[in-house]
């Protein structure tokens, strides 16, 4: 009797540890999963107005801590978005090769990308600066969260446009700090994206600012809607092979 006792205690020791250690507890008295901020986030990552998860119910209180930019390498949660990748056809029908080379969930946008990697040179037989969306319906920052100076452009309708003006039309000097550009397809607004301290000289633009700090390569970005944020930079030497821009007065005027 006493070994069957002690047994029945060894097991009821051990069901309460493995509850405690789970990361879906319920809370006392309630359906809604007793989860941490970071466990809130991975849940209901793209579907916080999901009502039976519970996120719906969170979301006012949990979506505003966390932040979806940033690398999340060491999740294992889930495999196939972690999939390594060179091009989108290496990765599902509805996912795509992000920046970091792993395949991820495609974006739904509410700007019409017309080409998704645009090819640029500043002249015949020069080097081509290649640009792709780095995040949609956001704003370009570097690795410390800073926005960049720029160079901005009134009037372009189409996201390769803004590839092209900021190659073509903008200073040639300035290509090599070159980082990449946003797009607003709302306004028709290009702001081609610099290392700070790049700007001397803006005559060439519609309008600039240059008291940002942003550096190095673009590694974050900010929830913007109606804009779009590329990276880019000098891929190949191509000669006329590359896709070149007309002059901008033609593009002013419609042509």
């Amino acid at each position: 009797m006493i070994m069957k006792a002690s047994t029945v205690i060894a097991f009821l020791l051990l069901s309460v540890a493995a509850a405690s250690d789970t990361t879906t507890a319920q809370l006392a008295g309630g359906d809604t999963p007793a989860l941490t901020e970071a466990g809130w986030c991975a849940r209901c990552e793209g579907k916080w107005n999901d009502k039976p998860s519970g996120c719906a119910e969170m979301k006012k209180e949990k979506e505003k801590h966390c932040n979806y930019d940033e690398d999340d390498d060491d999740d294992d949660d889930d495999k196939e978005r972690k999939k390594g990748c060179s091009r989108d056809s290496d990765c599902k029908s509805n996912e795509e090769c992000s920046d970091r080379d792993i395949c991820v969930t495609k974006e739904k946008s509410s700007c019409v990308i017309d080409k998704k990697k645009p090819l640029v040179a500043p002249c015949g037989g020069c080097e081509g600066y290649e640009f792709k969306v780095f995040k949609n319906d956001a704003k370009c920052r570097d690795a410390n969260d800073n926005k960049y100076e720029y160079g901005g452009f009134n009037d372009i309708k189409k996201f390769s446009k803004c590839a092209e003006a900021c190659v073509k039309d903008g200073d040639k000097a300035y290509l090599d700090d070159l980082k990449g550009y946003e797009w607003d397809c709302e306004k028709n607004k290009c702001k081609c994206l610099y290392e700070k301290g790049t700007l001397k000289k803006t005559g060439d633009y519609d309008f600039d600012d240059t008291d940002y700090e942003g550096k190095g390569s673009i590694k974050k970005s900010k929830k913007s809607s109606g804009w779009v944020c590329a990276k880019g930079g000098i891929v190949a030497k191509k000669g006329n092979d590359v896709e070149t821009s007309r002059r901008r007065g033609l593009r002013a005027s419609g042509v």
